[in-house]
């Protein structure tokens, strides 16, 4: 990915697992050039999942599996037609059809924060964060989410 293009598509995958469930647990954030826009993952509950869109839209993803001290593969993928799709470990676990809003034009690729977003850092241990600009199909977040079991 090059630093600084706009996308009209998006994928993100990271393993995390929860140290304890001390809410809200950022996972990542993506800014925009000047901080006005921006999409970020968030835990919200111990089974629930928000991906924000600051200043526009929040999407709730519920009844994520999630246990402290495990490890887990959360997938983000937005596509051209604004559906949006949330992946634990590799399947797929909600589709949210397009809600109005699109990824901000503003966001870049070279404004990302891993493990902290505007009031709070995540209580978890990351690795393996993968940012595509485009949005993968099912077999490729599958195989991307078990290329690496802990």
């Amino acid at each position: 990915m090059s630093g600084g293009t706009i996308h009209n598509e998006l994928s993100v995958l990271v393993w995390f697992r929860v140290e304890q469930f001390d809410l809200p647990h950022y996972i990542w954030f993506l800014n925009d050039v000047n901080d006005a826009k921006s999409i970020y993952l968030v835990l919200t509950g111990s089974s629930s999942i928000e991906v924000n869109y600051r200043n526009e839209g929040i999407l709730l993803f519920e009844n994520v599996p999630l246990k402290e001290g495990t490890w887990n593969n959360i997938g983000y993928v937005f596509d051209k037609e604004g559906t949006s799709k949330l992946y634990f470990n590799g399947v797929l676990l909600q589709i949210i059809p397009y809600f109005g809003i699109g990824i901000p034009s503003s966001i870049t690729t070279n404004y990302i924060n891993l493990g902290k977003g505007v009031s709070g850092s995540c209580k978890c241990s990351l690795a393996d964060f993968f940012i595509y600009t485009s949005a993968l199909d099912d077999s490729t977040i599958r195989d991307v989410a078990m290329s690496r079991i802990f």
